[in-house]
This record gives C-alpha cells, sequence and structure tokens, in this order.
C-alpha cells in the first residue's frame, strides 16, 4: 500500500545546491551554498531574496515530470517514491485498473506541491508532531484543521480534486 505521510523536505539552500550542481557547477559541497551561500552558488541569493516562493513550478502530474522534481527538491524520497511507483505498477498490471497509478501520480504530486515551498513543508511537520503528542482534543482539532488547510492548498497547486487519491 503507498504510504500518504510526507516525505522530508530538503532545505531551499540544499534544492538550490543541487540544482547548480547538475547544471554543472563545480566545486564540492563545503564550499557551495550549505556553508558560505555566495561563495560559489549564486543562486542561492535569489532564494533568499523569494523566501516565500516555490523551489520550482509544479511539475505536471505523470510519474516522469514528478520523478525529476522529486529528485531536485527531496532526493532522499526517491526511493520511496521509486518503490511506490513499482508497487502501484505491478498492480495496475495485475489488476487491468489504471487506479493505482492514478493514485501514486495524485499522492505524489500532493507531496511536490508540499515540498516546493520550504515554510509550507517545515509548517506541515511541526503540525504533524504536535498531532503525535497532544493531549489536549481542542489543540488536536485546530492541529488538524490547519493540516487540512495545507494540504487542500497544496491539492489545488497540484491540480488535484479532493478525493480522487482514493478513487
Amino acid at each position: 500500500m503507498i504510504s500518504s505521510s510526507f516525505p522530508a523536505a530538503p532545505s531551499k539552500l540544499e534544492v538550490l545546491h543541487s540544482a547548480h550542481r547538475s547544471a554543472g557547477a563545480t566545486g564540492d559541497r563545503q564550499r557551495c551554498g550549505l556553508r558560505d551561500p555566495g561563495e560559489c552558488c549564486p543562486m542561492s541569493t535569489a532564494a533568499s531574496e523569494r523566501p516565500d516562493g516555490p523551489l520550482i513550478p509544479q511539475p505536471a502530474n505523470n510519474p516522469e515530470d514528478l520523478r525529476a522534481a522529486i529528485a531536485q527538491i527531496m532526493p532522499k524520497a526517491l526511493a520511496k517514491f521509486d518503490a511506490d511507483r513499482s508497487e502501484a505498477l505491478q498492480e495496475a498490471r495485475r489488476t487491468g485498473n489504471a487506479g493505482p497509478m492514478r493514485q501514486l501520480v495524485s499522492l505524489w504530486a500532493v507531496h511536490v506541491a508540499v515540498a516546493r515551498f520550504p515554510d509550507r513543508a517545515a509548517r506541515l511537520r511541526e503540525l504533524e508532531d504536535i498531532a503525535a503528542s497532544t493531549d489536549s482534543l481542542d489543540e488536536a482539532r485546530a492541529v488538524a484543521s490547519e493540516i487540512g488547510r495545507i494540504l487542500d492548498q497544496a491539492s489545488d497547486d497540484a491540480g488535484i480534486s479532493r478525493g480522487s487519491a482514493t478513487r
């Protein structure tokens, strides 16, 4: 079964470093962005000028484009995506139904939509931690409501209608 828990997203600086390196930049991780943004990653400066903007545009809702986006902004989640994709593909072949692949695309499109905004991803993780540890029903309701708003916004950003990931 495909898990809906959100993978950890890297910081905006780590993503910019990764994008810079994939564009052919030289230099090692110690010099690039992660320690001194101005030294060899000029892209790092742009990130600090637009802290509330997305790291990347929302990709098209297909496995290939989502995988490319995940590789760029959530590289640690790539193995999970590949495993989920393989499982969904096997299930789709076994049943002759495209539903598992639609579910995979919907779920991961929302993951990417959350991770594109580091502040949004961090807030979601913070809320998940609060939800896991609170004993207050009122606090749990408030947290669930805010998580719902974050996921609704991410679903809208991804062009996913509510409930489509479960169909």
